[in-house]
């Protein structure tokens, strides 16, 4: 009797242990679920919130750190030359601290922003008007900017972590090329962080794009906001009475390509939503502005203009505008730089505009574009029109690819695998949430050779183009000059923001373009396009501002070191010319020190302006 009673007491221990290992496995599971094989069957029943897309993002960065620091603690006792060991000394104590974050980062970074005196001044952040002083102090980090901060920085940090990761395995390799012993370990430590950061990053885009599910909310928020926006443009259009009419002339000195005209064009819009005047277009030479141009944009040229101007001023700065501005026509060049920042978000948009949007600078400039491009319903049209020809039904990737006059002084080549590995990853993830579906790839080019090349080498995908005008549009001078050719640009245009996913080179004022206009028309494009160049960025010549997140106290070749709470401003022609992935080319503004800064260490400001209106 006792030993049955034995052999049931024992058979309970075991089913007690059976149901602890299950419920620990289901836990780890759903924990580490990113970490599981794909399948071809969907995920049913998925339902991603922004609290688990961040959870899981942080936890990928942390397991991916935690990998590295095992995997670079092993090889580092084998490193014999200084070098060497100050190279993986100064990589092992940016992974560690990594991980003494823990897995409540917000936790953390509150705490870091309550105690630090962030560098910050007003100005970086707020911008008044031309005509009123700016204040010096320092900027108050208050609750609400801390979060987002904070929020802002849970969106690209482990993308970036782990190409500052992977980046230094790179910089050990090279300082080992003499080595052959710890060349080989390093080689295979090197590998297998590619590899696992390739399972995370797939991990990552599962969930935003199961995030993208439901995203009517976001789409509702931006086209009231944009409605709101577009009122005050109208207000300041042509007025019946002539005395009351006050204008800024955007005078467009130099001949550039349609998209970089845009761009330019929109520096104006801006301020002369800033000034409270209508917008009106001129050039010195008429080949400057785009043949047919008006077919194309929504603003009058300066001889369309019905009233008699008696004064007129050309103005080149905010002591101009002070100067000038009781003149009736005031005229600026159309510049990206010029009298002010188009890139400023008016700060009594930012609050709501912050909540549905990670990237509101880019949306700010699309609906400045979309209002430019002849309105959100004439460009709906054209988008109609084209898909009839084509099979252009969800989902579908669009692609880019800038060739001609932009490969050499403002961009580097880059071969098409680098778009369509993009483009297979995404496919990859979004088939792991919804099932196999027709790979389909609007493919947008101004070289009529990538066309044919696309579909010799990846005949699995099925690509839309327009040959026709993809030729039409190869000769950089009749590109704007050529109806066909501008018909072809403003279209790809229009496609390529309709895209679920986009793939280009952010170098390229095309790309830029449909990047800002998809933000509107989604209500957020920050997770649904990737740059296989730079990063986003509005004009050459305008600087962008962060604040530092983390301590870089090591740092190595070409890096420099800041504290937490210094002001990181950005160089973008540099940015440009030097492409590292996971940094930036910064200045200190505490230290004076340019070079390299890992970008996982730091987040974007975004600035604010007073606007007369508000």
């Amino acid at each position: 009797m006792t030993r049955v009673n034995g052999i049931q007491a024992l058979l309970v221990i075991c089913g007690a242990c059976l149901v602890l290992i299950i419920c620990k496995y289901e836990f780890v599971n759903k924990q580490l679920g990113f970490l599981t094989m794909p399948t071809n069957e969907p995920k049913k029943n998925s339902v991603s919130t922004l609290t688990n897309l961040h959870f899981n993002s942080t936890e990928m960065m942390l397991h991916f750190a935690s990998q590295a620091k095992r995997d670079f603690v092993k090889i580092a006792q084998d490193m014999k030359t200084t070098s060497l060991q100050n190279y993986m000394n100064s990589t092992l104590s940016d992974v560690s601290a990594l991980l003494e974050v823990k897995e409540n980062m917000l936790y953390t970074f509150e705490e870091i922003f309550s105690s630090t005196q962030i560098d910050l001044k007003l100005q970086d952040v707020v911008k008044s008007s031309p005509f009123s002083s700016l204040r010096k102090d320092r900027l108050p980090i208050n609750e609400a900017i801390q979060k987002e901060l904070i929020q802002r920085y849970h969106d690209k940090g482990f993308g970036h972590f782990s190409e500052f990761v992977l980046k230094r395995c790179e910089g050990l390799k090279e300082l080992s090329a003499n080595d052959s012993g710890i060349m080989e370990t390093l080689s295979n430590v090197c590998k297998k962080l590619l590899k696992l950061q390739t399972e995370l990053a797939r991990g990552i885009l599962e969930e935003q794009i199961r995030h993208q599910t439901g995203n009517e909310w976001r789409i509702k928020m931006s086209r009231e906001l944009q409605s709101e926006v577009q009122y005050h443009l109208n207000q300041y259009k042509e007025s019946p009475q002539c005395n009351s009419s006050r204008i800024l002339t955007c005078l467009h000195v130099f001949w550039t390509p349609i998209g970089s005209f845009i761009h330019r064009t929109l520096s104006c819009l801006v301020a002369a939503l800033s000034l409270q005047r209508a917008l009106v277009m001129d050039a010195k030479n008429p080949t400057f502005i785009p043949t047919n141009w008006g077919n194309y944009m929504n603003l009058k040229h300066r001889r369309q203009w019905p009233c008699s101007i008696s004064n007129s001023m050309n103005i080149n700065n905010e002591k101009d505008l002070a100067k000038y501005s009781s003149f009736e026509e005031l005229t600026m060049p159309a510049s990206g730089n010029s009298i002010t920042n188009p890139t400023e978000i008016p700060n009594h948009l930012a609050k709501k505009l912050f909540s549905f949007n990670k990237h509101p600078s880019a949306w700010w400039i699309g609906v400045m574009a979309e209002y430019v491009m002849l309105g959100k319903d004439k460009l709906s049209r054209i988008f109609q029109d084209a898909i009839q020809t084509m099979p252009f039904t969800s989902p579908v990737v669009g692609v880019h690819v800038r060739r001609t006059d932009k490969i050499g002084p403002e961009a580097r080549f880059h071969a098409l695998e680098e778009y369509m590995r993009h483009v297979a990853d995404w496919y990859n993830a979004y088939e792991a949430v919804h099932g196999r579906v027709e790979r389909k790839v609007y493919l947008a080019s101004d070289n009529v050779e990538v066309l044919s090349e696309a579909e010799q080498k990846y005949p699995e995908y099925v690509f839309m183009f327009n040959k026709t005008t993809t030729k039409h549009s190869t000769n950089v001078k009749t590109r704007t000059s050529e109806k066909l050719a501008m018909d072809g640009i403003v279209r790809d245009t229009v496609l390529l923001s309709r895209c679920d996913f986009l793939v280009c080179t952010m170098s390229s004022n095309i790309c830029r373009l449909a990047y800002e206009l998809m933000h509107v028309q989604t209500g957020d494009a920050f997770d649904r396009a990737v740059s296989v160049d730079v990063d986003w960025f509005y004009y050459i010549q305008l600087s962008r501002i962060y604040t530092a997140m983390m301590h870089h106290s090591n740092p190595v070749h070409m890096e420099i070191s800041f504290k937490v709470g210094d002001v990181i401003i950005t160089n973008t022609f540099k940015q440009s010319q030097v492409q590292e992935k996971g940094f930036i080319i910064g200045k200190n503004r505490r230290t004076g020190q340019t070079g390299l800064v890992p970008k996982y260490k730091i987040v974007e400001v975004f600035i604010q302006k007073q606007y007369t209106h508000q």
